[in-house]
């Protein structure tokens, strides 16, 4: 009522895209070692850059791209005790 519904849902092109950027890090992981941000990092803007391409819904692709660089984050393992300055 009183809002006006486009050729789809927003929420299932959002899923839709969650799957693809999980997917999307799952073989970023796979093919990239940790230390290997800049290859990991190209293929998630890849897949999201893609992504924004086919879908026209531009408030899915914000949600999307917002999840893709969430999921780039990878943390850094905690220092060992002879790495550590001082």
């Amino acid at each position: 009522m009183g809002r006006e519904r486009a050729d789809g849902c927003t929420g299932f092109r959002v899923a839709a895209g969650a799957v693809v950027v999980v997917g999307a890090a799952l073989v970023a992981a796979g093919v990239f070692t940790p230390d290997e941000r800049p290859g990991r990092v190209l293929v998630m803007a890849g897949v999201v850059g893609a992504y924004a391409a086919v879908v026209a819904d531009l408030r899915a692709v914000a949600a999307v791209a917002a999840l893709g660089g969430g999921l780039r984050r990878v943390p850094r393992p905690p220092l060992r005790r002879a790495d550590r300055p001082g």
